[in-house]
Formats: C-alpha cells, sequence, structure tokens
C-alpha cells in the first residue's frame, strides 16, 4: 500500500514538473497539482483520524498545490 501511495506522489511531481518544463501537454501540470491536493487531503484525514498533532505538513502541501494548480491555470489561460 505504501509503494503505491509512494508511486502515485512521484508520478504526480513529475507531473508537475515535466510537462511545463518540456513544454509537452503544458495543461497536466495544474491536473497533477489537483491530483496532489487530493492526496495530502487525504493524508490530512488520516492523520486527523489517528489523532496526530503533525498535520501542519499536510496543510503546507495542500496550499503549495492549491497555488501551482491556480498559478498554472492562469497562465495556460493568459491572464
Amino acid at each position: 500500500m505504501r509503494m503505491g501511495i509512494g508511486i502515485a506522489e512521484l508520478l504526480g511531481v513529475l507531473g508537475l514538473i515535466l510537462p511545463m518544463a518540456l513544454r509537452i501537454q503544458p495543461q497536466l501540470t495544474p491536473l497533477a497539482a489537483m491530483g496532489l491536493t487530493g492526496a495530502a487531503g487525504s493524508g490530512l484525514v488520516f492523520h486527523l483520524l489517528r489523532g496526530e498533532s503533525n498535520v501542519w505538513i499536510n496543510i503546507l502541501f495542500i496550499v503549495l498545490a492549491i497555488i501551482i494548480a491556480i498559478g498554472r491555470f492562469r497562465l495556460l489561460q493568459g491572464c
């Protein structure tokens, strides 16, 4: 299970970097950011259900992924 989550997150990170960097399907970058937001959100829920107090890193990842998604959507729209 952990291996699958790690692979999915690694692919998500590559999805953040490679499409815009290589200029191949750049519309995939904000979609990858939205996917990572979901992954970090589910991690946040998991840690909250376990009663853990160090959930700030999940919140930070969610905020950063949302900023990337919004910024890249705006960049692609030309705003």
